[in-house]
């Protein structure tokens, strides 16, 4: 597996196999690529960053909840 991160266009790049690529597909800020026989090839997450940011917030929200949750208890 290699991870790859081109910041010049907010890229993250999962290469999970060397097999040769037939199609992909796109689902929001992801693209899947996979082989004929559907095995997943690679991903490219655009908008790396803001995806990282968005996971990292929604955190730290949950842990302040679980926190709080705890002093009031």
């Amino acid at each position: 597996m290699k991870i790859r991160y081109s910041r010049e266009q907010d890229i993250l790049i999962i290469e999970l196999s060397t097999d040769p690529i037939d199609y992909a597909e796109e689902a929001g800020p992801i693209i899947a690529h996979f082989t004929k026989e559907g095995k997943l090839v690679l991903l490219e997450i655009m908008d790396a960053s803001e995806i990282w940011d968005e996971a990292r917030n929604q955190s730290i929200s949950e842990e302040v909840s679980e926190l709080r949750a705890l002093i009031t208890a």
